[in-house]
């Protein structure tokens, strides 16, 4: 160490001191190295398949709230940082499952079925059962605008669905119907539960809250396509907690990253973390009715790519649409699948996202194989028997 002016420049004839390093403490993660490796090998492989702008996954325990592998591709080698392109090196530092904010699409109905099931249990009159049967109309009409399903209800296709089909068919009108008959107080209250437009409280920085229209301003238009993931914006950190929280038993947990902090010298816990419960969602009983919905989903419906003999596997998938300067970007979506097993007591959640995939963009061909493939890989590496 020696002496500086106020600017830096050393002063002449000053003594120079030499102050040696101190050891800090080593910072323990809920990184599982095993889970983490098998994603950044997945999204490897999903670049080269699908040729997308990017590909981004979260693995995460939901009964802890525990992140167990969080992963971007591209990214760069922390062995040799990209200095000379400035633009590049601040594009790929910023963790964008925590910072950036998207339209969920489909994945967002397992929230509004919770909510409309919560509801029925409540004795809601406007909540609709699970032996409902709404209308096979292919469009609904709010506000003047239209709303359609993503394919046409012709030749019996979508006819005479209940809940849990239209979870399995993805059925945008049916989501519509759930959202209006609620309305949007009861709506947004299911919206705070599960911890929309606030931030998870993850420990890392430059964690958003996502957008979401205020409950004053909220339109019946409105209301009807955040019924299906629009019109409203969420960071996969966000939306990941929140289908923890629906499938789990009901418990809103906060993500964490740190487990520990470790005195490096004599091998002593500094600090734990462990989970942190941010509130309570719906009831045990509702969500053992979202996981076997949603089981059903895997079995039979838009996920069964994500299928695995004797798991149990649940999930739902999402194609999103992207927006430029305020406009749909015709052809560019984000394609993506939120899966867990084993569905009768959850336990391993993987949200998979394709930005801007090549071809086909659905996420039950682009995203649900790849969270397929990741489960695979848990249950090998951890000899975890079948449940079946």
């Amino acid at each position: 160490m020696t002496q500086t002016d106020l600017i830096g420049v050393e002063i002449d004839d000053e003594e120079i001191m030499y102050l040696p390093a101190v050891a800090g403490y080593d910072v323990v993660l809920t990184i599982d190295y095993a889970i983490q490796s098998v994603v950044e090998y997945v999204l490897d492989f999903i670049m080269q398949a699908h040729s997308p702008k990017s590909a981004k996954c979260i693995v995460m325990d939901v009964t802890t709230g525990e992140i167990l592998a969080m992963a971007i591709t591209p990214s760069y080698d922390m062995n040799n940082i990209p200095r000379d392109d400035i633009e590049t090196l601040m594009e790929l530092s910023r963790n964008s499952l925590i910072t950036d904010i998207y339209e969920p699409g489909s994945t967002f109905k397992v929230i509004t079925v919770s909510a409309d099931l919560e509801e029925v249990s409540l004795g809601n009159p406007n909540a609709f059962d699970e032996n409902h049967i709404f209308s096979s109309s292919g469009v609904r009409y709010v506000d003047g605008g239209k709303i359609s399903c993503w394919t046409k209800h012709i030749n019996g296709k979508h006819s005479n669905e209940n809940i849990s089909m239209a979870l399995n068919n993805s059925c945008n009108p049916v989501f519509t119907d759930i959202a209006l008959s609620l309305g949007a107080d009861t709506f947004y209250e299911y919206l705070e539960k599960f911890g929309f437009g606030q931030t998870t409280g993850i420990d890392f920085a430059g964690e958003q809250s996502g957008l979401l229209v205020s409950l004053d301003n909220v339109t019946n238009g409105d209301l009807a396509r955040i019924g299906f993931g629009q019109t409203i914006a969420v960071t996969p950190i966000q939306l990941c907690a929140a289908v923890a929280a629906a499938v789990n038993g009901g418990i809103l947990y906060q993500p964490y990253l740190v487990k520990e902090i470790v005195d490096s010298n004599t091998g002593s816990v500094v600090k734990s973390f462990g989970s942190v419960i941010k509130g309570r969602a719906i009831s045990e009983e509702t969500s053992k009715k979202i996981a076997e919905m949603l089981e059903e989903v895997v079995t039979n419906g838009s996920g069964k790519q994500c299928y695995i003999a004797g798991y149990q596997v649940g999930g739902k998938t999402g194609t999103a649409q992207k927006y430029i300067d305020g406009v749909v970007a015709q052809g560019k979506n984000i394609s993506s699948f939120v899966g867990f097993f084993p569905a009768s007591s959850p336990k391993y959640l993987c949200m998979v996202m394709v930005d801007e995939p090549v071809g086909v963009t659905y996420g039950s061909v682009v995203a649900a194989p790849y969270a397929k493939l990741i489960f695979e890989q848990i249950i090998n590496y951890y000899n975890i028997k079948p449940y079946d």
